[in-house]
């Protein structure tokens, strides 16, 4: 929140009407279910390295390159991207998946919380976009609850976003960039 409240502040003048809410998910509802998911059964995904993106599909996801990568992996039988979403850019994104003839992107709408952590656990990665633009403002929430499901994140960011800034030091990269 660091990246927020300088900005926040510059608004109200005052740091004394700031107040930092935590994100948090419930991990006794959101927990790893890798074997025997009905999900990856019930949409035929068994044997596929899924790629995920689950959420809300507006203004600040950039999915678009997603799609593009998809259309590159298109060879790939293997890798299947999943993206559970609905709104803003969903029509957009579908119409450039039938342009392009992707075969191996699926659109699903949004499942129903009693099966999220089904739908979180399916992915082999999750993908996580935040356009450049909103990073002082924004840090994604769906990240706990994919955290929470034991499934690897891809972030798609900036390197100045508070998602990248507060991730893990070992093992992981951002860009060939951020060496």
């Amino acid at each position: 929140m660091k990246t927020l409240k300088p900005s926040t502040w510059l608004k109200w003048r005052s740091a004394r009407r700031i107040s930092t809410i935590p994100n948090w998910t419930d991990t006794n509802v959101t927990y790893p279910i890798k074997s025997n998911n009905a999900f990856r059964q019930r949409h035929g995904l068994a044997g596929k390295f899924v790629v995920m993106y689950s959420g809300n599909l507006g203004l600040t996801q950039p999915l678009g390159q997603v799609v593009l990568a998809a259309d590159k992996l298109r060879h790939r039988e293997e890798i299947q991207f999943v993206l559970v979403c609905r709104v803003a850019s969903k029509p957009q994104l579908e119409l450039r998946v039938r342009e392009l003839g992707v075969p191996n992107v699926m659109f699903l709408d949004y499942q129903p919380r009693s099966q999220l952590t089904e739908s979180l656990s399916a992915a082999d990665i999750h993908l996580v976009p935040l356009d450049p633009a909103f990073v002082r403002c924004l840090m994604p929430s769906k990240l706990y609850g994919i955290l929470a499901s034991g499934t690897p994140v891809l972030a798609l960011t900036d390197q100045q976003c508070q998602l990248a800034k507060n991730r893990p030091r070992r093992r992981s990269r951002l860009s060939p960039r951020s060496r």
